[in-house]
């Protein structure tokens, strides 16, 4: 590939303090703030203020976090391999099991028009 045709670096990344130690599973950024949600096969959700690359808060689950999402700048969802879905309260260190499945929670949203939590598994 010929200079002219090297693609151009947009910015430069950084990497957050005390990322997960396994495969994430998914990430997101809330629509509020530069908080992101990150949840991971290491069992954890971990909840970072990413513009300052500080770590707010983690919850450890009894096994792999599939898909997590925002419910608002301190608090969200996971959905794990332990057919489980909860809500995580980072600003209180608070965990609620919302239901579960029979089978693992591949996946979760929350939609804020609807004020509900929808999960689909594997099952």
């Amino acid at each position: 590939m010929s200079a002219a045709a090297a693609p151009a670096v947009v910015g430069s990344g950084k990497e957050l303090a005390y990322p997960p130690t396994d495969g994430i599973s998914n990430l997101r950024f809330s629509n509020h703030s530069d908080h992101l949600l990150v949840s991971s096969w290491d069992k954890t959700v971990r909840l970072y203020d990413a513009d300052a690359n500080v770590l707010k808060g983690e919850f450890v689950h009894p096994g792999a976090v599939l898909d997590c999402c925002f419910h608002d700048d301190s608090s969200g969802f996971s959905a794990g391999a332990d057919h489980t879905v909860r809500r995580l309260v980072f600003s209180s260190s608070k965990e609620d099991v919302l239901g579960q499945h029979d089978a693992p929670v591949s996946c979760v949203e929350y939609s804020y028009a609807a004020g509900q939590v929808i999960t689909g598994s594997w099952g």
